[in-house]
């Protein structure tokens, strides 16, 4: 059966149960070793390998939503993490604008949400200085990013000031101006010929 708004319950615990047969570690890398990349052209190879790293992201990030707070801090290091920051690296020598490429991109930054959600802020600090550097990466060139990319983005920025407040907020000030700023930066008139 598709998967629906109704069904979306019986599957939570349908793969909770199955992932629960296992060690939380061992779970995480049955997910992790998912077959990845299908052999076709070079060109549709490149296609179908982003899409099945984006699928192995939305499944485990999936597991992580079913799971119990905490369940998989045993797998983040040296597993989860690393695949994490493929992810993010994925297809960095290809053009900005190819669609492969910010595929992948999008399913890692939503799955560091899940994770900001789903365990413990003490058990993410490794991820932070990757996760900043992607979001800066991000919005740094809004106009060569993909609009899935930055939604992505501000959805991860929105998350992290929602759910993890005093972590995140040695770097909130990178994506949301203070309030003194951006009452001064809309009281500063325009400069001349701006206008124009």
């Amino acid at each position: 059966e598709a998967l629906t708004r109704h069904t979306l319950p019986l599957w939570a615990r349908v793969v909770s149960a199955w992932l629960g047969l296992e060690t939380p570690k061992a779970a995480m890398g049955m997910l992790l070793a998912g077959k990845v990349g299908r052999r076709a052209g070079f060109f549709a190879a490149r296609a179908a390998e982003a899409e099945a790293q984006a699928e192995l992201l939305r499944r485990v990030s999936f597991a992580l939503w079913v799971g119990d707070h905490n369940q998989y801090v045993g797998a983040l290091q040296g597993m989860l993490l690393e695949r994490l920051v493929a992810a993010f690296k994925y297809g960095v020598g290809l053009d900005a604008a190819a669609p492969t490429r910010h595929v992948v991109q999008v399913q890692a930054l939503q799955c560091t949400r899940v994770l900001a959600v789903r365990v413990a802020s003490e058990h993410l600090t490794a991820l932070w200085p990757v996760a900043m550097a992607e979001l800066q990466r991000v919005f740094l060139s809004p106009a060569t990013a993909q609009p899935p990319l930055l939604l992505a983005a501000c959805q991860l920025v929105d998350t992290l000031l929602a759910v993890l407040p005093d972590d995140f907020s040695p770097f909130g000030w990178m994506f949301v101006p203070s309030s003194l700023a951006a009452a001064a930066a809309a009281a500063r008139p325009a400069p001349p010929g701006a206008l124009d």
